[in-house]
């Protein structure tokens, strides 16, 4: 199978997780404010659990199953979050994002899913994605309006670390012919 490829932006590169990433992504995505806004976050973080989601990554991308990128800081080489597309089938996905705390409201959200979205579909990877946004959210929502996506449902899902029942908005994204 060929090699996940690194994406560059302007601040921001997309790299394939390594194992040296386990402690700093349990730092970052142990925060409860993180767990607190997605789906399948544990909290608290436990030992070992960044490994080993970290090891599943290459064998969703071998399957084309899913693609997993760390979200990298240029300027610091510093890790800040994690962006993929999971549940891929048929040609479409889940997107799916977040962004430690620290660095919140600078706009790297937005930058990944704009880097991610041409690889995604130039590469006719996907010619379809989704993403699901807990409405009390609503900054996640702006990141997905920035880059194209369209709101298509509010609906139920089980978020959050505490899996509870909360109302979500549904959007969509497709390539223009």
């Amino acid at each position: 199978m060929r090699e996940q490829p690194i994406l560059e932006s302007e601040r921001l590169s997309l790299r394939p997780f390594t194992d040296a990433d386990g402690p700093a992504v349990q730092a970052l995505a142990g925060d409860e404010r993180i767990a607190d806004l997605t789906s399948a976050i544990p909290h608290p973080y436990p030992d070992g659990e960044a490994e080993r989601w970290i090891a599943t990554h290459r064998g969703m991308w071998d399957a084309g199953t899913g693609v997993v990128y760390a979200i990298i800081l240029r300027s610091h080489a510093e890790l800040i979050g994690a962006i993929s597309v999971t549940g891929i089938s048929a040609g479409e996905g889940e997107l799916g994002y977040w962004i430690g705390v620290p660095n919140w409201g600078r706009g790297y959200a937005s930058e990944a899913v704009q880097t991610l979205l041409p690889f995604l579909f130039d590469s006719r990877f996907l010619s379809s994605l989704y993403a699901k946004v807990l409405v009390r959210n609503p900054a996640s929502a702006k990141v997905l309006s920035r880059a194209g996506f369209v709101h298509t449902t509010r609906a139920q899902a089980t978020c959050g670390y505490r899996q509870q029942r909360e109302p979500v908005d549904m959007f969509t994204w497709q390539p223009r012919p």
